[in-house]
């Protein structure tokens, strides 16, 4: 692949934008959508969080181990959009803690960053490379 090509990918938006109360209302925790999605896109490899680690970095905002790094990049990076939702829907923890989660491993995938960002104070209206694209295609 042409690595000038493209743009490099662009982080969520700082957590100081994730301040009112859509962005910190808490999402009920189901264990099993969340295991799914791990087992899914960490499949053979031996360092993967569980349900519950992942709920409790993105509540307490603590720092996360480097070991989970790489695998949490892989799973944002190859996640779809439908297991996006699940995830959202299932993580236990609000949007805020879902950038922090983003920030904290550098998983910055593009259908990620615009889900995020679009919950932010401000929505998703940074101008981007791709706006009209991948932007439009959060639900595919």
């Amino acid at each position: 692949m042409n690595e000038g090509f493209f743009p490099p990918r662009e982080p969520p938006l700082p957590l100081d934008y994730f301040t009112s109360q859509t962005a910190r209302a808490m999402r009920p925790f189901n264990p099993a959508p969340i295991s799914f999605i791990i087992d899914k896109y960490a499949a053979g490899l031996s360092d993967r969080p569980t349900a519950e680690q992942l709920r409790d970095w993105m509540n307490n905002e603590t720092p996360i181990h480097h070991k989970y790094h790489e695998t949490l990049r892989d799973i944002a990076a190859k996640m779809t959009g439908r297991d996006l939702m699940l995830f959202r829907q299932n993580c236990g923890a609000s949007i805020r803690g879902f950038a922090y989660l983003i920030h904290e491993t550098g998983a910055y995938s593009d259908i990620v960053v615009h889900y995020i960002d679009s919950w932010s104070d401000i929505g998703d209206n940074r101008p981007r490379w791709d706006r009209g694209y991948a932007g439009s295609r959060i639900g595919m």
